[in-house]
Order: C-alpha cells, then structure tokens, then sequence
C-alpha cells in the first residue's frame, strides 16, 4: 500500500490501515482523529478546526471526508460505494452507508444531520439553517433532499422510486414512501406536510401558507395537490383514476375517491367542500364564493355539478 500522513497542531492522530489501499490523512488545527481502513479501498480525509473526526471504512469503496468548522463527524462505510461528506459549521453529522450506492451529503450551519442508505441507491442530501435533518434510504431508488430554514425534516424511502424534497421556512415535513412511484413535495411557510404514498403512482404535493396538509396515496394513480392559505386539507385516493386537486382561501377541503374514475375539483372562497366519487364515473367539481358545496356520484356515469349558493 501507499500510506501517506500529514499532521499540524495540537492533536492526538490515531489511524490503523489494514489491506491493499492508498492513505492519505491530513490534519491541521487542536482535534482528534481516528481512523480506521478495512479492504481494497481508497481514502482521503482532510480535517480543519476544532473537532472529533471518527471514520470506519470496509469494503471495495472510494471514500472523501472533508470537515471544517467546531463539530463531531462520525463516518461509517460498508459495502461497494462512493461516499463523499462535506462539513461546514457547528454541527453533528453522522452518517451510515451499506450496499452498492453512491452517497453524497452536504452540511451547513447550526445543525444535527443524521443519514442512513441501505440498498442500490443514490442519496443526495443538503442541509442549510438551523434544523435537524433524518433521512432514511431502503431499496432501489434516487433521494434528493433540500433544506433551508428552521424546521425539522423526516423522509423515509421504501422501494423501486425517485423521491425528491424541498423545505423552506419553518415547518415539521413528514414524508413516506413506498412502491414503485415517483414522491415530489414542496412546503413554504409555517405549516405540517404529512405525505404517504403507497403503490405505483405519482405524487405531486405543493404546500404555502398557514396550514395542515395530509394527503394519502393507494393504487395505480396520479395525485397532484395544491394548497394555498389558511385551510385544512386531506386527499385519500384509492383505485386507478386520475386525481386533481387545487385549494384556495379560508376553507376546510375534504376529498375522497374510490373506483376507476377521472377526479377533478377547484375550490375558492369561504366554504366549506366535500366531495365522495364511487364506481366507474367521470366527476368534476367547481365551487366559489361563501357557500358549502357537498357532492356524491355512485354508479357507471358522466357528472358535473356547478354550484353558485350563497351563504
């Protein structure tokens, strides 16, 4: 092997290398760093600032840590990958990878960064403000996730699919997934994003302003969501339709649809709006101005209601 070793400053240096790999450690500042090789493998880690820097590499893997700044970086490594940590700020970043993937993870500002990928995958993770970041990776699958804000983000990713996640503001952003499908969500403003998708679908959910978004995904469909203002929002969908939603003004919208059918409804205004689709049908809904609007289709049919009551 080639091992090559640079140290600076007040330090106390402990590495151990076993097997068929090149080395290269450098070290500058008042830390401690230890370091730990197992495999056919090529490591390099560069340490700047007051620190504890832990890495534990086994396996056929290229491994790139970078920490610069007042933290605790804790490293660990299994399996055939690539793994590449960047550390910026006062924070708490840990991270665990097993399995063929390729893990990529950025750290920024006063902040606890928790990662772990399990699978074929590739994992994408950026953390930006004051916030705690959990994400956990299972299966086949592309995770990319953004943070920006004072928030706490929970993603979990279960199965063959494309997950992608933006969070900005102040906000506690919940998401599962799980099948073969395709999860994109937004969140600005202060809000509660929960997201569950299950089956093979696709998933689109946009939240902004004041509110509670929980939306629920079953079956071989299309799900998009929009929410806009103070309001309450919940969406269950089951079956294999086509479901759209759009939601604007001070208003409670609660939607259900079951069955193979086309789904479509808009709603603004002060009002309230519910709206129930059963069996093979075609139902759209439009509803404005301060009125409560209720709509229920049963049986193999083509519906439209418009309704114009004033409250």
């Amino acid at each position: 092997l080639t091992h090559r070793c640079t140290c600076l400053g007040n330090l106390t240096h402990n590495h151990t290398c076993l097997g068929n790999l090149t080395h290269i450690c450098t070290c500058l500042g008042n830390l401690t760093h230890i370091c730990t090789y197992f495999g056919n493998l090529t490591h390099i880690c560069t340490c700047l600032g007051n620190l504890t820097h832990i890495c534990t590499c086994l396996g056929n893997l290229t491994h790139i840590c970078t920490c610069l700044g007042n933290l605790t970086h804790i490293c660990t490594c299994l399996g055939n990958l690539t793994h590449i940590c960047t550390c910026l700020g006062n924070l708490t970043h840990i991270c665990t990878c097993l399995g063929n993937l390729t893990h990529i993870c950025t750290c920024l500002g006063n902040l606890t960064h928790s990662c772990t990928c399990l699978g074929n995958l590739t994992h994408i993770c950026t953390c930006l403000g004051n916030l705690t970041h959990i994400c956990t990776c299972l299966g086949n699958l592309t995770h990319i996730c953004t943070y920006f804000g004072n928030l706490t983000h929970i993603c979990t990713c279960l199965g063959n699919l494309t997950h992608i996640c933006t969070c900005l503001g102040n906000l506690t952003h919940i998401c599962t997934c799980l099948g073969n499908l395709t999860h994109s969500c937004t969140c600005l403003g202060n809000l509660i994003h929960s997201c569950t998708c299950l089956g093979n679908l696709t998933h689109i959910c946009t939240c902004l302003g004041n509110l509670t978004h929980i939306c629920t995904c079953l079956g071989n469909l299309t799900h998009i969501c929009t929410c806009l203002g103070n309001l309450t929002h919940i969406c269950t969908c089951l079956g294999n339709l086509l479901h759209s939603c759009t939601c604007l003004g001070n208003l409670t919208h609660s939607c259900t649809c079951l069955g193979n059918i086309s789904h479509s409804h808009t709603c603004l205004g002060g009002l309230t709006h519910s709206c129930t689709c059963l069996r093979g049908l075609t139902h759209s809904c439009t509803c404005l101005r301060g009125l409560t609007h209720s709509c229920t289709c049963l049986g193999g049919c083509g519906y439209k209601t418009v309704n114009f009551s004033h409250t």
